[in-house]
């Protein structure tokens, strides 16, 4: 009886490893194996979580960013194409201003030089005035937002002063060839207006700012 008991006593005090029992095990499963899966199935759904919370951030934020481009696109278009129109309209009073100058010219010829200035019934015509163009550049200020544009309507305003103040009032006494040459020296000018604005609008930064110093050039 002895030899039984005692070995098993002194296993146990030994430290020998015991086998665990059914109990035991369940124990095991139940207060650790069991509650670290759950925690480990926790972590990973958080942290999937925060993947897709990052993710959609991200995707909005694309969003955003794509939705005020797009619209900042549109406005820019927009006042490019007002712009645009202004600067047709431009073109148009230059040239309305190149044919009433041709009208008004032949018509002082008509008067002036088969008939002796002064005469009886010579009437001159006026000069065609220069503020319905200098009206369009003002109005093409209206859809400018930007320097640019600025810049150039302030040059071409400048540009248009200079070359109505340079050709007329009319000189006395002057020659018809002193005339048709300044008329036609008028003309050239207006019509290189037209060009330095055609020119300015295709070009970049870099190139406007060389036709606009031309054009200032041009005028004085």
């Amino acid at each position: 009886m002895y030899t039984v008991i005692f070995p098993a006593i002194a296993k146990k005090a030994g430290g020998f490893p015991v086998k665990l029992s059914d109990d035991d095990s369940f124990l095991t499963w139940s207060e650790v194996v069991i509650p670290s899966l759950a925690g480990l199935a926790s972590l990973s759904v958080a942290i999937v979580s925060v993947v897709i919370a990052w993710q959609a951030r991200n995707i909005a934020k694309s969003s955003e960013n794509a939705r005020v481009k797009a619209e900042s696109d549109r406005v820019q278009f927009e006042q490019q194409l007002r712009f645009d129109a202004a600067l047709k309209d431009l073109y148009v009073g230059i040239s309305q201003r190149i044919e009433a100058l041709r009208t008004q010219d032949a018509a002082v010829r008509a008067n002036l030089f088969n008939i002796q200035r002064g005469g009886p019934g010579v009437t001159l015509p006026a000069r065609p005035p220069v503020s319905s163009l200098l009206a369009l550049i003002a109005a093409a200020r209206l859809d400018a937002r930007e320097r640019e544009p600025m810049d150039l309507l302030a040059s071409v305003a400048e540009y248009a002063a200079a070359v109505a103040q340079a050709g007329g009032p009319t000189p006395d006494p002057e020659t018809r060839d002193e005339r048709q040459r300044r008329i036609e020296q008028e003309v050239d000018s207006w019509e290189k207006l037209v060009t330095y604005v055609d020119e300015w609008r295709h070009s970049g930064s870099q190139a406007r700012e060389s036709i606009l110093t031309e054009m200032v050039m041009a005028s004085s």
